[in-house]
């Protein structure tokens, strides 16, 4: 495994512990799952809408050569 394969790794671990963190307090806090479900798809969809609107890849890459 290359060193970006294991950041993706790190990556996507600290998301997932994050997200069922965040799962948990809302629910243990009286939030019903399928709310807190609606929610998380919500603003999944507007990160993507965003990502893909404003170009950031394309951003992140040209930053990252400078």
């Amino acid at each position: 495994m290359n060193k970006q394969e294991k950041e993706l790794c790190n990556v996507e671990s600290e998301l997932f512990n994050k997200l069922v963190s965040v799962i948990l307090y809302l629910n243990v806090n009286g939030m019903h799952i399928d709310r807190i479900k609606e929610m998380i798809g919500l603003k999944v969809d507007e990160a993507f809408r965003m990502y893909e609107s404003e170009n950031i890849r394309e951003r992140f890459l040209r930053d990252e050569n400078k």
